[in-house]
Parts: structure tokens; sequence; C-alpha cells
């Protein structure tokens, strides 16, 4: 290249017709290479199906499925699921896929290379999504993508199934342990309730009014008692009165007959005498009073004359009757009426004092029951509280097993979220690597941009002066005359023989290359869509 010359279109035209073999043989080279690899890939066809993602039928307010994941997680699930090397191991031995690859090299290497020729695509937000399946054999491309979409058809009906049934079961064990908790609390709060009846915080009021209305009773007894001792000790008065003899009696502070003091009568009429009064005296008096004390002694002596004085008396002889007057008989029947009366009144005064003190037993029980209230109320609270959680979380989990239920039912009769094969798959009529004429296009552009590359470096390079032109411009001198250029016939016989050599050389180049494409042309043109 000579520097500071422009160039012509002729003259870059003279360069191309000058270095045409420097053109020629790349362009021919890389376009016989690249028909040759274009025909040379195996063909490969895809075949596609349309699944389409079917939402729930029943409304979701009527049933809510129990199946939370979002449909691209499913898919992913799924996918690897039947991606996994035991599913696809099984699709390969079925469909004899890859039956060269098996005998050459791993099964994990043949599986690989399975998942590569997988494909799933997305479409409209997962509302729907392709399943494609390349191959060397378009029927087995269609017969496997087949497979594979039935695959995620059934994998995604036992996935929902299996979720539904797993939520309901674990609400079912749930629900189980619960019920059994709830009844171990309810036998607590019986068990508690029956121990510590009546003192619970409920009956509070129930037993103030009992420890009010057993108060009035004991009240009311106790002036009832406190009436019937004075009419004891009134008539206790009236019998000292009437059991006295003829000499009238002597009567202590207290208003009881001394039966020391009597006179008159028999030993045994005063002994009769001193034992009335000793018990009128028992019944105001302890035993311990000293006048008890010394009655009983009286008593005693008495008893001992009584029994004299019956030994005085003649055996044989038999008791004259004594004649009472009138006003002895009406004395001793007075006499035993207040004696009966006296018994009854100890009597009735002595049930009197027996119901007072179980109405005091019974306030005091009562008493106890209100004061122990606070202390059950706290206790209460505790077990009523955790009663009440329980309870609350057994109605949750009703509620929630009858929906689970409900949902897993759902799923058994497919009601619920499915896929739906919306496109089978079908044979391919395309391979999808149909590109030859693009790769051959390639590499003729590829050739013409070596040679061209090739040309342009040996013209940068070259400084031979060609023209009068160029010597003008390198040398700056002028040109007295041109020599034409001589050559001896060997030299030319050598220049046609090179030239031969590299028309050959194209020329068979291009002939091969048409070969090539005819002949893998007529050997595809059955799968070819013209």
């Amino acid at each position: 290249m000579i520097p500071g010359k422009k160039y012509k279109p002729e003259d870059f035209l003279q360069i191309a017709w000058r270095r045409r073999w420097l053109l020629v043989v790349p362009l021919a080279v890389c376009l016989l290479g690249s028909t040759l690899y274009a025909f040379s890939l195996p063909q490969r066809w895809m075949s596609t199906a349309l699944i389409q993602v079917v939402p729930q039928r029943v409304p979701e307010s009527y049933v809510r499925s129990t199946v939370t994941l979002r449909v691209e997680d499913r898919l992913d699930s799924i996918k690897q699921m039947i991606l996994s090397r035991t599913k696809l191991e099984s699709l390969i031995t079925e469909f004899n896929l890859y039956p060269q690859a098996r005998q050459a090299g791993l099964m994990e290497d043949v599986v690989e290379k399975m998942r590569n020729d997988v494909s799933m695509t997305g479409i409209n937000r997962a509302d729907a999504f392709r399943i494609s399946y390349v191959s060397d054999n378009p029927r087995t491309a269609m017969r496997v993508t087949e497979r594979l979409a039935g695959l995620f058809i059934t994998e995604n009906l036992k996935d929902r199934e299996l979720l539904a049934e797993s939520s309901s079961q674990f609400l079912e064990r749930e629900l189980e342990q619960t019920r059994l908790q709830l009844e171990e609390t309810e036998k607590k709060l019986a068990n508690y309730r029956r121990q510590y009846a009546g003192q619970l915080p409920d009956q509070v009021q129930t037993n103030l009014q009992a420890v009010t209305n057993s108060q009035l009773q004991i009240q009311q007894l106790a002036e009832s008692i406190n009436r019937d001792r004075d009419q004891l000790m009134l008539m206790q008065r009236q019998l000292g009165d009437t059991t006295t003899s003829d000499t009238a009696p002597v009567v202590d502070a207290s208003g009881n007959i001394d039966p020391t003091q009597v006179t008159g009568g028999s030993a045994a009429q005063r002994l009769e005498s001193a034992r009335n009064t000793l018990r009128g005296l028992e019944l105001r008096f302890k035993p311990e009073h000293p006048d008890i004390i010394r009655l009983k002694r009286v008593v005693a002596e008495l008893e001992t004359k009584a029994d004299q004085e019956a030994l005085q008396q003649p055996v044989s002889s038999t008791p004259v009757p004594t004649r009472l007057t009138a006003a002895e008989v009406v004395r001793g029947n007075r006499t035993r009426d207040l004696q009966n009366d006296i018994t009854k009144m100890q009597r009735q005064i002595a049930g009197k004092e027996r119901e007072e003190q179980r109405l005091r037993n019974i306030s005091s029980q009562y008493q106890f029951r209100v004061e122990a209230a606070p202390t059950r109320e706290s206790e209460l609270t505790a077990l009523v509280r955790d009663y009440d959680t329980i309870s609350k979380q057994y109605q949750s989990l009703l509620t929630k097993h009858g929906e689970a239920r409900m949902a897993a039912n759902l799923e058994r009769q497919q009601g619920g979220e499915q896929f739906r094969l919306l496109d089978p798959a079908r044979t391919p009529e395309r391979p999808v690597n149909s590109r030859r004429t693009e790769m051959i296009v390639m590499g003729l552009v590829a050739g013409l941009g070596i040679g061209l590359g090739i040309v342009g470096l040996l013209e940068y390079r070259d400084r031979s002066l060609r023209s009068e032109e160029d010597v003008m411009l390198a040398l700056a001198l002028p040109v007295l005359a041109v020599i034409p250029r001589m050559t001896s016939r060997a030299e030319r016989r050598g220049e046609r023989r090179r030239r031969l050599m590299y028309s050959t050389a194209g020329v068979v180049t291009l002939v091969g290359a048409a070969a090539v494409f005819v002949w893998k042309f007529v050997q595809w043109r059955e799968f070819l869509p013209w």
C-alpha cells in the first residue's frame, strides 16, 4: 500500500482480481465446512403440550381449600418430582430413549441429558404452562411429551389430595388430643366441685343466708331453753313444797328443801324427800356444787337409816295399811304430776340443747365455707380458665377439622384446583434445528470475510510499485519510460498451471458443497414444511 495514494473503485477491483484466489479459496473452504457441519447435525424434534390451570369449582366461601401453596411453587415441586432420577429412568426404559448413550455411558449422564431435553414454560402468570420434550425421533418426542403431561396432571391431583389428607389427619390428631385434655380438665373441675361443694364462690350468698338463719334459730332456741329452765325451776319448787311432811321443811337460801332439817316422818319418807330435792338440784347445778355433794351425803345416811328401820320391823307381822287422808292423797297425786312434768321438761330442755348444738355446728360449717370461698375462688378461677381455653381450642379445631374433611372430600372428587390438558402433544412437522440455510450463509459470509481480511493484510504490507502514479507518489521522481513485464515460456506455463489449479480447487469446492447440500436436501425433504 502506497502512503498518500487515493484509491479509486477500479483500484479495488484490480486488487480483487489480482488476489482473486485468496478470496475464492477461503470462501469455498468455509462454505464447504459450514455445509458439511449443517447437514452433519442430527435432526431434533420438539413436541409441546399446553396445560391449563383450572381453579377450584366450588367457591372458596363455601369450602376453603387446605392447599395454600401458590401454583408456581407447586409446579416447581411437581417438576422436581417428575424430573427425579427414578421417574426419568422409568421413562427412559419404557420408551428406549438414548440407546447409544446408555450403552456407552452412565445412567446418571443419560438422566441429566433427558433433564436438559425437558422444558417447562409458564404462560399468563401460571394460568397455563407448556411442557416440551426434544428428541431425535418426532414420534418419540410426541409420546414422551404426552406421558410428561399426564404425569403433571396425575401428580398434581395426588399432591393436592395428599396435602388435604395430611391436613385432615393432623387436625384429627390434634382434635383427639385436645378432646382428651378437655375431658381431663372437666373431670378435674367436677372433682373439685364435688370435693369443695358448698365452699364455691357462687354459693357465698347461700352460705351467708344459712349462717343468718342458723343464728336466728340458735337465738330462738336459747330463749326457749331459758324459758323452759325457768319453768323447770318453778316446778322443782312446787315439788319441794308438796313433798314436805306435816312439819314444815327448812328451805335454804336458794329455795331448796334441806332434808337434814326435816323433822317427823319415817326415814323412808325423809329419804324420798331428799332424793326429790337432789334431783331438783342436779337439774340446776353441776355435780361439783357443794349443796349437791352435801345432799348426796344426806341421802346416803338416810338410806342407811331406812335400811335399819326396815330390819327392826317384825318379820311375821303384816304391814297394816295406813289410811291416808284426802290432803295426803291430793298431795301425792300432785307430786307425781310435778315429777312427770319435771321429767318431760328436762327431756325437752336436753333435746333443745342438742338442737342448739347441732345448729351451732351447722353455723360453724357454713361460716367455714364463707371464709374458704376466696381461696376456692382463686383455685376455681385457674381451673375454669384452663377449661375455657381448652374448650375454645377444641371448638376451633373441631371447625377446622370439619373444613379440612370437606376440602379432602373435594380433592378426592377432583373438585379442587387441577390441571387440564388444553392442547395435547402432537407429532412435530419441523425440526427445531432446521436452520441449515442460515448456517450455510454464515459460512459464506465468514469465508468472504476471511478472504477480504487476508487480501487487506497483504495489500497493507505490499510496498511494490505497479504504476507511474505509484512511482511518482513513492519516489517523487518523473517517469521517463515504462518497461513491460518480460516472462519466459516456463514462467507462463507455471502461472497457467497455478491458475488452473486454483480454478479447479475452487470449482471442486463449490461442486462438493452443492452436492452435499443436494444430498442432504433429498435425504430430509420429507420433513421439510414445503
